[in-house]
């Protein structure tokens, strides 16, 4: 139960991370510059944020027969709205005022 809950958190996450990484961050750093997406155009860089989603892609299709239940919609959302609220009141214990955002 414990596996399903937390596999029902990270597929969803690598979605996001995918989708952040491809329709974000690429289009912003295209704008600023050509010279700023020579980091996002490293191999290693393109396959911790793509290949991440095909295996769980696969994982959920292919290999694992995982099941989908409704009654656990809630909890990805549930764990990006956490996930939000963490960051936030972690701000600016990580990094000085004069530093941080």
């Amino acid at each position: 139960r414990t596996s399903l809950l937390l596999f029902e958190c990270a597929a969803p996450t690598t979605l996001l991370v995918t989708i952040v990484v491809r329709y974000a961050i690429w289009p912003m750093a295209l704008e600023s510059g050509s010279a700023n997406t020579t980091l996002l155009k490293n191999p290693i860089t393109l396959m911790e944020h793509n290949a991440n989603l095909l295996m769980a892609l696969s994982e959920v299709a292919l290999l694992g027969g995982i099941p989908v239940r409704f009654q656990d919609f809630a909890i990805a959302p549930l764990f990006g709205i956490l996930y939000v609220y963490f960051t936030w009141f972690m701000m600016d214990k990580w990094a000085p005022k004069e530093k941080g955002p």
